[in-house]
């Protein structure tokens, strides 16, 4: 029943009877309440406004309306899940882990133990500290010629002509071999690890390389010839090809400042400008 209204700006109160699956639980003295509500054309109160910016966001007002529950969780009683999330709250925002095994170890029904695996709470996820970097596992061989890596990279010659460097170094040693040519396809590449590694040293137990088109076709070939295992490093894993980029950055800056110094504008000098280049990082 609503009290008389004073003045425009002067909020009522009014009661409200709530129905819930547990009515017959609760205390008399908490089936009846009474809140202020926004009488027509008055100013909205401070608990009206909250309420209307919580709707706008998705919450329903209640005590734990922050906590949520999720998968077969969301279908048990609404008393489960208030017990749920208060015992959450109460505990200090425990773990799901944890209240599980406390719930589990004071004998609790198989309802609790199910909701307690599946609670959601807002604040937790507001202020959990970040996790920890994936650990990857590497294996670093231990003969030479076990692994090898390979990679292209691109110069310019003073006269503005591209040239493409394809070069391979050993996982193990950082022994290193390089070609450099115009058009890279999968024969170029294929001629230069042949001729510079294969020729020299015998197949690699596995070639690393990305899935670019220079280490298909041809490459693949010479592989199945020779029998070498090719592992192609899909472009989510980056950092396993990351020992053979490294190596090419320093090849590639060396070979700039070769070219811009020699004033190199032709292929048989980019060649011995490679070679030159290439030679420092594996002896070192």
């Amino acid at each position: 029943m609503s009290l008389p209204v004073d003045s425009p700006t002067t909020p009522t109160t009014r009661a409200i009877e709530e129905e819930t699956s547990d009515w017959e639980d609760m205390d008399p003295k908490y089936r009846r309440w009474t809140f202020p509500v926004e009488a027509e054309g008055a100013v909205l109160t401070p608990e009206e406004v909250m309420k209307r910016q919580m709707r706008q966001f998705g919450a329903t007002g209640e005590e734990y309306d922050y906590i949520t529950f999720e998968g077969q969780a969301k279908l048990l009683v609404r008393r489960v899940r208030r017990v749920l999330a208060h015992l959450h709250v109460t505990l200090g925002h425990i773990s799901n882990d944890r209240l599980h095994r406390m719930l589990s170890l004071a004998g609790a029904s198989g309802d609790l133990l199910a909701g307690a695996r599946r609670l959601r709470c807002q604040v937790c996820c507001m202020v959990r500290p970040p996790t920890s970097k994936p650990q990857v596992s590497y294996l670093k061989p231990t003969n030479f010629n076990q692994q090898v890596s390979g990679d292209v990279f691109f110069v310019w010659d003073i006269n503005n002509v591209k040239y493409a460097v394809v070069h391979y170094i050993d996982e193990l040693t950082d022994y290193h071999v390089g070609a450099v040519g115009l058009d890279p396809t999968s024969d170029w590449a294929a001629e230069a690890l042949c001729r510079c590694w294969y020729d020299v040293f015998g197949p690699p137990d596995v070639l690393i390389t990305d899935g670019g088109s220079e280490f298909k076709g041809a490459v693949d070939r010479l592989n199945d010839l020779f029998a070498v295992q090719h592992d192609l490093i899909p472009d989510q894993a980056k950092w396993r090809l990351g020992h053979a980029e490294r190596h090419g950055a320093i090849v590639k800056i060396m070979l700039m400042k070769v070219i811009m110094e020699l004033r190199i504008g032709n292929m048989e000098d980019m060649k011995t400008a490679l070679t030159s280049c290439i030679w420092p990082p594996r002896t070192g």
